[in-house]
């Protein structure tokens, strides 16, 4: 049987998508950012889930025919061929890629046509695809160097604004009250082991995203850190349109949790650029998930690989989702596989 797997790793979470002819499978596991857990990590999070969702399918490695890992943090030529040789070994049969995670939630988005994502989730970056299928970007340094408008940069901004209004050195801000709930903390010197003795530090700040956005429309400091993301995100699509020439689709795919979890970051961007065109990803559905983009780009990769057109491995795809579409088509954080069809 012939099976192709998309993998959606991110600095939160993994979920891999596996379709093969008779249905499929997929399952959510840790993060599989080698920026953030290590690279040996990041490949046995990979693998394992790989393996069992083939499992669950009652499948073998050497089934596999397409894989399209699309990780963050993965992004020069020397990473992309050191993961894929680790990958090509460990599924001989398959044709393999290694790609940002970008375009796995683009291809979602588009169906594979041309256009732009942009990405809110731990980190940040906007990717864009054009018309005769060229590749830019803008941003995606990481927590050091970049990651405006990430979960990372909205939550360290909003710690440190509710450290310094507890401390009377800025306005006072409902953020402080956020923080003691959120990490059982009563006095904002007991932050300071809690994230600094972390073992993934970025993930322990980048959680308290959430709550500056939850804040954004009735706290006027949470208010003006959600409009710096805001702005920080139209100047990563418009730097992808520029580099492209303009020649890339209208839509622009907004992905990660901090547009798919809330509407708050989504509304704001439709309103300070009204004439841009916005597609949120479902965070929930089959049909919307990055993995489900990578599943495709998996397909694709592997028709490529065999000189065959891409029409049926497409319709392919879009009938494996149909299948757990009508199973209901949701696909929530979970410990086991779920299978379909």
């Amino acid at each position: 049987m012939s099976t192709y797997i998309g993998v959606d790793g991110g600095g939160t979470k993994t979920q891999v998508f596996l379709i093969d002819n008779g249905g499929g499978a997929t399952i959510i596991a840790p993060s599989s950012n080698p920026n953030v857990v290590g690279w040996n990590e990041a490949q046995d999070v990979v693998t394992r889930s790989i393996c069992a969702c083939l499992a669950a399918r009652n499948l073998k490695r050497e089934d596999v025919r397409g894989l399209s890992i699309c990780m963050s943090g993965v992004d020069r030529p020397a990473e992309s061929a050191r993961l894929h040789a680790v990958f090509q070994e460990r599924f001989p049969n398959s044709a393999v890629e290694i790609k940002n995670d970008a375009l796995a939630a683009l291809a979602a988005g588009t169906r594979g046509q041309s256009g732009v994502v942009l990405i809110a989730g731990t980190g940040s970056i906007a990717v864009g695809e054009s018309t005769t299928g060229q590749i830019a970007r803008a941003g995606g340094y990481g927590y050091l160097l970049g990651d405006e408008g990430s979960g990372f940069a909205i939550g360290r901004a909003g710690l440190m604004a509710a450290i310094q209004g507890f401390e009377g050195r800025a306005s006072q801000t409902a953020l402080w009250e956020r923080a003691m709930d959120v990490y059982d903390v009563d006095h904002t010197q007991s932050l300071i082991p809690l994230v600094y003795a972390s073992a993934h530090p970025v993930n322990t700040i980048a959680k308290f995203a959430k709550e500056v956005v939850a804040l954004a429309d009735s706290d006027s400091v949470a208010d003006q850190i959600i409009a710096g993301a805001v702005s920080d995100y139209l100047r990563l699509v418009e730097a992808v349109v520029r580099d492209l020439a303009g020649e890339v689709g209208q839509t622009t795919v907004l992905a990660g949790g901090l547009f798919t979890n809330t509407d708050v970051l989504v509304r704001r961007l439709a309103k300070v650029a009204p004439a841009m065109r916005f597609q949120p990803l479902s965070a929930t559905s089959a049909f919307g998930s990055a993995a489900a983009g990578a599943a495709l780009r998996a397909v694709k990769v592997a028709f490529q690989a065999r000189g065959l057109a891409t029409d049926a491995g497409i319709s392919l795809w879009q009938t494996s989702l149909e299948k757990l579409k009508s199973q209901g088509g949701a696909v929530q954080e979970m410990d086991v596989v779920m299978t379909y069809g």
